[in-house]
């Protein structure tokens, strides 16, 4: 008879390598493809005239210089979750764009979509090889590698609820703060209108006009209407008409500019009169806006 044999279960094959996930820095690489994508499509027409624009730079204002400089600090997977991560990224960028805006003021390009869109590149690409470089220090194991899942995000919420809902709120906070900022409210819509001496300043102004003479003023005006807006300006010294001409300036645009007054010959009135500045509305027949000064003629 056949001797019973006792069958024990096979071995476990044994796994290849360390059995250790490496994280890969395709968050670095997604974050610089972004930009460079961003910046490729920046000169084309439609893009600066839709919301594609927004959509696309958002990222790059508000979260990619944060990341870039919390992945540099923070190379190590243990050192934040991924909550923190987060929170801190919209915070720290924040905290970054405005002071690229103080060190573009001072250079001579200024405030301006390219200058900003070229220094924030090269801000947050800056901080991205140093984080490439932090991480590549650490062990393969040691390393942080952000996973676009939820996966990481339930434990947290299950096992330090309050702690996540803090963070979540951190968060929340700051995205309305931004929306704030980027969508600020209209005030009241009205036009600077103003007159200045020959100097700049608010003195100078003549007091005689005789015929013939020419006499130098700084018109001032300012558009705070929140859109585009025509003006047609003129020049009256009693009820003679001596200039008339067109302005278009766009919201927050400023026109100051001298204009030469020359009193006709043929100039029937005399004594003081008012030497106005009229602005009109567009399609109003009606003088919006008034300034105007005495003058012995």
């Amino acid at each position: 008879m056949p001797k019973n044999e006792t069958l024990t279960p096979a071995e476990p094959e044994q796994s290849l390598g360390t059995g250790v996930s490496t994280p890969q820095n395709h968050d670095l690489a997604l974050i610089l493809i972004h930009h460079l994508i961003f910046l490729g499509l920046l000169p084309v027409p439609i893009l600066s005239q839709s919301p594609i624009r927004a959509i696309l730079g958002l990222p790059i204002v508000i979260f990619y210089p944060g990341y870039a400089l919390v992945a540099a600090l923070f190379p190590e997977k243990k050192s934040l979750d991924n909550i923190e991560l987060v929170a801190l990224s919209f915070g720290l960028s924040i905290a970054l764009v405005p002071l690229l805006g103080i060190i573009l003021n001072y250079t001579p390009w200024g405030i301006r979509l390219t200058p900003i869109v070229l220094g924030l590149t090269i801000l947050t690409s800056s901080l991205l090889v140093a984080a490439y470089i932090r991480r590549n220090q650490l062990p393969p194991e040691q390393r942080r590698g952000f996973r676009f899942t939820l996966e990481p995000l339930r434990p947290h919420l299950q096992e330090r609820g309050t702690k996540a809902a803090l963070t979540v709120i951190i968060v929340a906070t700051i995205l309305t703060g931004v929306y704030i900022w980027q969508t600020p409210q209209r005030g009241e819509r009205f036009t600077e209108f103003y007159i200045l001496g020959p100097e700049g300043k608010a003195s100078g102004y003549p007091t005689a006009l005789r015929p013939g003479e020419h006499h130098t003023l700084i018109l001032g005006v300012v558009n705070h209407e929140y859109e585009k807006t025509n003006y047609l300006v003129e020049v009256r010294l009693g009820n003679r008409s001596l200039k008339t001409f067109n302005l278009t300036l766009g919201h927050e645009e400023k026109y100051e500019s001298p204009i030469t007054i020359t009193v006709p010959h043929d100039l029937e009135a005399r004594g003081k009169q008012k030497l106005r500045f009229l602005r009109y509305k567009e399609g109003v027949s009606a003088p919006y806006i008034e300034v105007y000064l005495m003058v012995e003629t």
